[in-house]
C-alpha cells in the first residue's frame, strides 16, 4: 500500500484551518463582487441584525417555557394546599403547611403590589 487510498480523506488539523479558509473565501467573494464599501457594510449590518433577532427569538421561547413551568408549579402547590384543607387526611406537616401558605400568599401579594406599582409609575 502506498497510502494514497482515495476512499480515506486527508486529515486537516483540528478544523481551525478549514474555518479560516471558509471565512477567507467568503470575504474574497464579497470583495470580488465589486460592491462598494457601504453595500458591504449594509450586508454586514443585516447579517448582524438577523443573528440578534434569532437570539432574541430563542431567548423568548426559553422565557415562555419558564413561565409555563412556574405556572404549573404554583397551580400544583395551590392544589395540594387546597386538598390538604378540605380533606380529612392531613398529609402536610405544620411546617410544610406554613411554607406552602407563605409561598402562595407571598407570591400573590408580590404580584398585586408589582402590578399596582407598574400602573402608578409607568
Amino acid at each position: 500500500m502506498n497510502g494514497d487510498d482515495p476512499k480515506v480523506p486527508t486529515l486537516v488539523g483540528n478544523g481551525e484551518d478549514q474555518d479560516d479558509e471558509d471565512k477567507g473565501q467568503q470575504e474574497a467573494l464579497s470583495l470580488g463582487r465589486g460592491l462598494p464599501a457601504r453595500d458591504l457594510r449594509r450586508e454586514a449590518d443585516e447579517s448582524d441584525h438577523d443573528r440578534n433577532e434569532r437570539f432574541k427569538g430563542h431567548f423568548d421561547r426559553i422565557g415562555v417555557a419558564g413561565l409555563y413551568v412556574t405556572a404549573i408549579a404554583v397551580f400544583l402547590a395551590a392544589l395540594f394546599w387546597f386538598w390538604h384543607l378540605v380533606t380529612p387526611w392531613k398529609f402536610l406537616t405544620d411546617e410544610q403547611l406554613v411554607h406552602l401558605q407563605n409561598l402562595l400568599t407571598g407570591g400573590i401579594l408580590v404580584s398585586v403590589a408589582t402590578s399596582y406599582m407598574k400602573k402608578r409609575l409607568g
